[in-house]
């Protein structure tokens, strides 16, 4: 399911049944979200982010970041 508002940047790779709306979600370049994921609200997802299956996401990651759990949380963020 997407909103009509969703950016998405260049290869990201977003598995099936992953639903992004009810805001202005954008997506950075390369970014992996997996099955089932729910990304909610006015949002930004950072270049090269890693997004769990499942995972619940209303809030803004930052580039070179795993999040994962139903209530997301930045698991771990790499440096560049």
């Amino acid at each position: 399911i997407m909103n009509n508002g969703v950016r998405i940047g260049n290869d990201a790779i977003i598995f099936q049944n992953v639903t992004l709306g009810n805001g202005s979600v954008t997506i950075g370049d390369r970014v992996y979200i997996g099955a089932g994921a729910v990304l909610i609200g006015d949002i930004t997802i950072g270049d090269d982010v890693h997004i769990g299956a499942n995972t619940f996401v209303n809030f803004d990651v930052p580039d070179n970041s795993t999040v994962v759990g139903v209530k997301g949380k930045i698991l771990k963020r790499e440096s560049t």
